[in-house]
């Protein structure tokens, strides 16, 4: 966990740098969001945190007697990204009316749980075309917000794998 974080870090340094945008993810009640590197960090690289749920991201049971069931697994992303933290920001439980019971997050369903949904996976794409495209129009040129990852990692090949 503190190799990840601090290898997240120095990237996330070079990514910002470059005029580009990061993301990370981790279940709303993951004890490591209260850790404080973790903020230490969030704060730094000024982070903003959208809450969601996956039922409101399309998550649903995959148990076989409780199949489709939608799950409030709670998701949180912190992202310097705005339009993406609005997005996923959206993405909440509708209420009782549309989704009055809720499976549980637990043995099948939480390992179904560990992957996006198809709409978390086009929301963060579309974000992030649509930042990449408002960044770079009229740059005239081989944009380095598109680079910054592919030219930390080339450059620095042997610390960022150690």
């Amino acid at each position: 966990f503190r190799k990840l974080t601090k290898k997240f870090r120095e990237l996330a340094r070079y990514v910002l740098a470059a005029g580009g945008e990061v993301a990370f993810e981790w279940p709303t009640p993951c004890r490591f969001w209260k850790d404080k590197e973790v903020q230490l960090m969030v704060d730094e690289l000024k982070l903003r945190v959208a809450k969601f749920h996956g039922c409101g991201a399309g998550l649903v049971s995959v148990v076989p007697n409780d199949a489709g069931t939608p799950l409030k697994r709670p998701w949180s992303v912190a992202t310097t990204c705005e339009r993406l933290r609005q997005e996923l920001e959206r993405m909440q439980c509708p209420g009782r009316d549309e989704h009055p019971t809720h499976s549980a997050t637990r043995g099948r369903n939480a390992a179904a749980s560990a992957g996006y949904t198809e709409r978390m996976i086009r929301a963060v794409h579309r974000c992030w075309r649509m930042t990449v495209r408002q960044k770079t129009s009229g740059s005239g040129g081989l944009d380095k917000v598109g680079t910054a990852a592919a030219c930390a990692e080339k450059e620095n090949q042997n610390s960022w794998r150690s």
